[in-house]
């Protein structure tokens, strides 16, 4: 079966016709569904890439060391503690490389956290969120590179500390040719020049690929190949952020009725992470022109954030709080059950809201649609 038989033809058409509708460039013939999406995202969206190193920042324990340093003195307990772990030896202790790694962490969580959809290693993202995400990320490249400086200024204590307590710790295991196994660990300790080189944070920024370039490079079988897996990848990238939107807006609206179940005002903490989420959502709507979506928004927007009654019409009304727990149970089921319609139900997580799949899926099969309200 092809790769693209995964995806719905008639729910991938249905999906494309609404943004083949809204396109603003009606001087661009588009003939499949395929080339509809491919033009959206090319026009909207970049693909990021986060690559770090640390270099050689660890080795190997001796192997006639192996096993013997987890039953010995407490001196040496310490040094399992601060510098060894899944029997590596760190050269500086873990919390200076915890430390670094937790700022690569906070990168790729932001990315993830404001990326459209991610593929493999490539996060992407709304071209219009580049200067905040790039803002972001040369914040966290400056904490990298302190944590490099601190290594470089401190290098000769840190050297010194290292020796002496791999020193205490090597001597005390029952093993022959003591000094030769620690010999062999302080020689592979990196030297200034090597850590400068290869202590390093980058963000590689990429234009979504063109599909002339891919028929330039290739042909025959190998050609058809790239091309069905360039196609995957549009459609896969394409119904990955109709997911990503509504599962950001399950997110925020189940959190708003968690806060409503506890009784008493709404923080304004809430409500503003609801309406962040919105602008989010009309932003990364504006790559995919989703109905739905925007239906979806319009009603949130209404009930959570203005505080009216959907059931109002024109009119301004105040919502009842039970209105407002009917609305956000609405809109829980109606983004899950749009979600598994689509099939990409795995993407909106409900671990954190009072409904089952099953509950939800009810609440949906019986509740007005979207379009009716």
């Amino acid at each position: 079966m092809s790769k693209i038989g995964i995806f719905d033809e008639e729910k991938t058409k249905e999906l494309v016709d609404g943004l083949r509708e809204k396109s603003k460039d009606s001087s661009v013939i588009v003939v499949n569904s395929v080339d509809t999406i491919v033009k959206a995202l090319q026009g909207n969206i970049i693909g990021v890439k986060i690559r770090s190193g640390m270099g050689r920042c660890s080795t190997s324990i001796p192997k006639e060391c192996s096993g013997e340093f987890y039953k010995k003195s407490e001196e040496t307990k310490a040094f399992v503690k601060d510098f060894m772990e899944d029997d590596r030896i760190f050269f500086f202790s873990k919390g200076i490389m915890n430390r670094t790694k937790k700022i690569v962490s906070r990168v790729k969580t932001y990315l993830e956290r404001n990326a459209l959809s991610k593929n493999d290693d490539s996060y992407m993202i709304n071209k219009s969120e580049y200067e905040k995400i790039k803002k972001s990320f040369e914040s966290a490249k400056e904490d990298y590179e302190g944590e490099m400086n601190y290594i470089l200024d401190n290098y000769d204590r840190l050297y010194d500390e290292f020796k002496k307590s791999s020193k205490k710790a090597f001597e005390d295991l029952q093993v022959e040719d003591k000094m030769v196994a620690i010999q062999s660990v302080w020689e592979k300790f990196p030297t200034k020049e090597q850590i400068k080189r290869s202590f390093y944070i980058e963000m590689i920024v990429m234009p979504y690929p063109v599909l002339g370039d891919i028929e330039k490079a290739f042909s025959g079988e190998v050609l058809d190949d790239t091309k069905e897996g360039y196609t995957f990848t549009a459609i896969e990238t394409f119904y990955g952020i109709v997911g990503s939107i509504l599962n950001n807006l399950f997110q925020k609206v189940s959190s708003f009725q968690n806060k409503l179940s506890e009784g008493g005002t709404i923080p304004s903490r809430t409500k503003g992470a609801v309406n962040s989420a919105i602008i989010a959502a009309i932003n990364d709507n504006s790559v995919v022109k989703n109905d739905k979506i925007n239906k979806l928004i319009e009603i949130i927007r209404k009930a959570l954030v203005n505080g009216y009654s959907i059931n109002s019409g024109d009119e301004i009304e105040a919502i009842s709080d039970s209105e407002l727990e009917e609305v956000c149970e609405y809109v829980l089921s109606q983004a899950y059950g749009y979600a598994t319609y689509l099939g990409i139900e795995e993407q909106i997580d409900i671990s954190k809201c009072d409904y089952t799949e099953d509950d939800l899926l009810e609440i949906y099969k019986f509740a007005p649609a979207l379009e009716k309200r």
